[in-house]
């Protein structure tokens, strides 16, 4: 009768730890993963071919080769503790071209900030062939914005 008792005491332990093994147990923790993302504050960006705030309420329908573009983004509730809003300009084949990383500090209101790129080719071969051909960056552009790794907003706006 001792060696049923053992016997089906062992194979509680066995079954226990195998579905353990395969199912883990459940930790109270909660780790960055299980978290829900973080509100993200309102805001609103525009492109423009000047650097003032407020934006134009007429943002340009088209901009060209050898302009600075300027991405605004004004973020219209404080945001507290230290955060980083990150501008990644994506060309019209869909790549990174450029980004940029800027770090703030505590805000008691709203926060400005703001990127720009400005695109040329090859000013000695004027020519619209090959890699140094201005022509790779005519077309659809668009910036995302990310605030501490998470999407925040984004706008498409065209190069001819």
């Amino acid at each position: 009768m001792n060696r049923v008792i053992l016997g089906l005491g062992g194979l509680i332990l066995l079954s226990l730890l195998i579905f353990y093994l395969f199912h883990g147990s459940e930790d109270p923790r909660k780790t960055e993963e299980d978290l829900p993302p973080p509100a993200l504050p309102q805001c609103a960006l525009a492109i423009s071919r000047t650097l003032s705030f407020p934006p134009s309420p007429h943002p340009p329908v088209s901009l060209g080769m050898g302009e600075k573009i300027y991405a605004l983004l004004t973020v219209e509730e404080p945001l507290a503790g230290r955060h980083r809003i990150s501008f990644r300009w994506m060309n019209p084949a869909g790549l990174l071209q450029e980004r940029f990383d800027k770090r703030l500090a505590d805000s008691r209101s709203g926060y400005r900030c703001w990127s720009w790129i400005k695109l040329s080719g090859d000013e000695f071969i004027p020519i619209s062939i090959g890699p140094f051909s201005t022509k790779k960056f005519l077309g659809n552009w668009r910036v995302d914005v990310y605030l501490d790794g998470n999407f925040l907003t984004s706008k498409k706006f065209v190069v001819e």
